[in-house]
């Protein structure tokens, strides 16, 4: 498959975790929108990134918008964010 075409699953779910980790560190609670928000951003992109895989079916415009979200995502949150 082409992921140029039809969008890489792996960049989602790897933005997923970059979100999932922030939320562990509790990176989210002082800085709106805060965990949730996160945790439900992690949680769409896992769900398009398991929808690409099984069967494809999705608008261009989902998977073009889920990838823009992972590729700011891993642009703008740190892998490791600081100790508090």
């Amino acid at each position: 498959m082409s992921w140029g075409l039809h969008g890489d699953p792996d960049l989602l779910v790897e933005a997923a975790e970059r979100l999932r980790h922030g939320i562990e560190m509790g990176v989210y609670r002082s800085h709106p929108p805060g965990e949730y928000a996160m945790f439900g951003m992690a949680r769409m992109l896992d769900a398009i990134a398991f929808s690409m895989r099984l069967d494809s079916a999705l608008h261009r415009a989902v998977v073009s918008s889920a990838t823009e979200v992972a590729h700011h995502v891993l642009a703008y949150v740190h892998a490791h964010p600081p100790a508090r």
